[in-house]
């Protein structure tokens, strides 16, 4: 049976929402944000085991720094996290 949570990172300009949903073999997450720079949700798949995630992302939604409390995340996946842009999008930074 697939699990699925639902966390939230609040920061002054909004919030962002994750949702975590336990597949076979992987997570997928699907991020939306409300607030100033408000965006639809976009769902992206992540190769973590859903508990070692949610305890990641839990740290990261109450305040720890995206680097240290993601650190074995790819880097991409972290920056979509946080800004919204999703790997290869010409906005993700690291992608240039």
């Amino acid at each position: 049976m697939n699990r699925s949570i639902t966390l939230s990172h609040s920061r002054p300009m909004g919030q962002i929402t994750v949702v975590v949903i336990e597949r076979e073999f992987d997570i997928s997450i699907t991020r939306s944000e409300v607030g100033f720079f408000e965006q639809a949700p976009e769902t992206l798949t992540v190769e973590q085991p859903f508990e070692k995630a949610v305890a990641q992302l839990t740290a990261w939604c109450a305040g720890e720094v995206i680097q240290v409390a993601l650190s074995d995340w790819e880097v991409e996946i972290r920056e979509w996290l946080i800004t919204g842009n999703a790997p290869g999008e010409d906005l993700n930074p690291i992608h240039h």
